[in-house]
């Protein structure tokens, strides 16, 4: 109750700021002038800027979090005829294989147009699979059936991700993403001597083609997931039963080659009324510009967040402070207190 009461004497200090910093008068006189920001404002009243270092925080997370999310991933069943010398003609199936697990070796992000770049190198993923075969010999059919590790190496994946202000929130969107395999190596448990090098011949190619189009594919419907989220984020914030705080998005974020801009509307309003007082201002809202490259993430707040905040309150009712109750020199008594004798 203290803390909320200081901030708000705090707001409240901030009306007698010059004009220019503060509601039109007409919006101060009366409730009927409250409107919504107009359209041709295109700068929030919070500003908030991610840098480089923030940019790299929030992409090893998002690495980790894909791997623990995408894996493991299932591959189609692949199936050939293939001619083995002194054998014959041999029809080998490949089923039930995945993807249980992968390592990063390096990665890097990077901001700029049209979006956010991010790269993953020196991938090794970990597979399984089950393999059979079978042929005749004369009128006799002879099969067999196994497992088998495949390790694929040398792995490189690239996204570029694009971001746009879509009605209030953040719309993400692909607008690249490929996945390379350098080698793949496999290891046959069991079955006949020519068999592995049946499979390297016939299966290591489709394999690698497999693999990319799995994990590319993969990580196209894990961002539209992320996506999904996204839009699901409230654009207002309650504070209490009285006000909230408008986290809208005004404009498409800024992409600098070390940094990102997000500009968020940021003004207060009325849980009764879901308009916020108007501000007229020249120029830039909350913004935000600084060199200190340790810090992961910038937060600016222009003045018009605190005058919308003490506009809110007083427009709804009068700032008070509820005292506890005492005893007057006529020993009156309160509801809150012992009863009189």
């Amino acid at each position: 109750m203290e803390l909320r009461l200081l901030f708000l004497l705090f707001c409240s200090s901030l009306l007698v700021l010059p004009t220019h910093l503060t509601p039109s008068s007409a919006a101060k006189d009366t409730d009927t002038h409250l409107l919504q920001p107009t359209d041709q404002r295109r700068d929030g009243y919070i500003s908030v800027l991610l840098t480089q270092q923030g940019i790299d925080f929030a992409k090893d997370v998002l690495i980790g979090k894909a791997i623990s999310s995408l894996i493991p991933i299932q591959l189609d069943d692949i199936e050939k005829s293939v001619k083995i010398p002194l054998v014959g003609t041999v029809r080998i199936r490949l089923s039930d294989i995945a993807i249980n697990e992968a390592t990063v070796g390096s990665s890097r992000a990077q901001a700029g147009r049209p979006g956010i770049q991010l790269v993953a190198s020196g991938i090794t993923a970990q597979m399984s699979l089950k393999w059979k075969y079978s042929y005749k010999v004369w009128f006799v059919e002879i099969s067999d059936h196994g497992v088998a590790s495949v390790q694929a190496e040398g792995m490189r994946v690239g996204v570029i991700a694009g971001v746009k202000e879509d009605g209030g929130t953040l719309k993400l969107s692909v607008l690249a993403c490929g996945c390379q395999v350098e080698d793949v190596s496999i290891d046959v448990h069991g079955g006949a001597s020519w068999l592995y090098q049946a499979l390297v011949d016939a299966f290591q190619n489709t394999i690698k083609s497999k693999v990319e189009k799995a994990v590319a594919k993969k990580i196209t419907d894990g961002i539209a997931k992320l996506d999904t989220k996204l839009q699901s984020i409230p654009k207002l914030i309650n504070i209490d039963r009285t006000a909230a705080l408008n986290v809208t998005f005004v404009s498409d974020p800024i992409f600098q080659s070390s940094s990102v801009d997000l500009q968020i509307d940021g003004l207060f309003t009325s849980l009764g009324n879901a308009l916020a007082p108007a501000y007229h201002r020249v120029g830039r809202g909350a913004s935000l510009y600084y060199d200190d490259e340790s810090r992961m993430i910038g937060i600016s707040l222009h003045e018009d967040v605190f005058n919308s905040a003490a506009t809110t309150y007083f427009n709804v009712s009068p700032l008070y402070c509820q005292f506890p109750a005492f005893y007057t020199t006529t020993s009156r008594c309160f509801d809150d207190e012992p009863q009189c004798a």
